[in-house]
């Protein structure tokens, strides 16, 4: 993720703390990380609105002091409403996107568009379209970003993978990924990648289809094959080609 280092793991409190607050400062009576951490373990826990989160967290409080200090206890339920609606959604969600790819990040991760249902507006018609990124092995959602339609996700996609720790993970993405600048992108960030392929990019398409159907790749140790006509490097794929080339 840009303008983050993230050389070593921090911890959560650690990354929320890059966060910044929208109250003034010298006026704040519960610090911003406190706010923060007790929203997200009360959201772990289940509680379903910010009621419940406080009214878990008072009952939780030695085990929150364990972490900070919590000097004037927990924050109300109005207090939360106030700071998460004056909160930089961006930065947040951008923090939060990092620490959790930080730990979860590996192995296969799906990049993927989806439209949500029921979210059409009754004014414009249009529906809310959201990019996910969702790692198979932890089997969390990594971050997730608006976007205005499915024909936006190509734009979009850039972006989004500079919020994620990618190093030595496989990334998978439809066909409407398969560009060069997101296959450069993911290069940039140490990771693999398989990107679906469809007729629409028909001379890529019949490159690759007539790459496969060559016998010369049985005597082929490939770990890295460029298709200099749209950049696309397909990785690891030995084993793959064993299954397909027997011999």
């Amino acid at each position: 993720m840009r303008g983050f280092q993230m050389n070593e793991p921090m911890d959560f409190i650690s990354w929320i703390r890059i966060v910044p607050d929208p109250r003034v400062l010298g006026m704040v009576t519960y610090p911003l990380e406190e706010i923060l951490l007790v929203a997200l373990v009360g959201t772990l826990c289940r509680m379903e609105d910010w009621d419940e989160i406080v009214y878990f967290a008072e009952e939780q409080q030695d085990w929150f002091r364990r972490f900070l200090a919590f000097e004037n206890g927990i924050a109300s339920a109005k207090t939360f409403r106030t700071v998460f609606r004056a909160l930089d959604h961006k930065a947040f969600s951008e923090t939060f996107t990092a620490w959790v790819s930080q730990w979860c990040g590996r192995g296969v991760i799906a990049i993927d568009g989806k439209t949500l249902r029921g979210s059409k507006d009754g004014e414009s018609g249009k529906a809310q379209h959201v990019l996910n990124a969702f790692a198979h092995e932890s089997g969390l959602v990594l971050g997730q970003q608006k976007v205005d339609g499915k024909s936006n996700e190509i734009t979009a996609i850039p972006a989004f993978l500079d919020r994620l720790a990618l190093e030595g993970a496989i990334v998978t993405m439809d066909a409407m990924g398969t560009q060069k600048d997101i296959a450069r992108r993911i290069i940039e960030k140490k990771a693999d990648y398989i990107l679906a392929l469809k007729g629409n990019q028909s001379s890529l398409h019949e490159d690759v289809r007539l790459f496969l159907t060559t016998r010369m790749l049985q005597k082929t140790v490939l770990c890295r094959v460029l298709l200099t006509l749209d950049m696309v490097v397909l990785k690891n794929a030995p084993a793959a080609l064993s299954m397909i080339f027997p011999g």
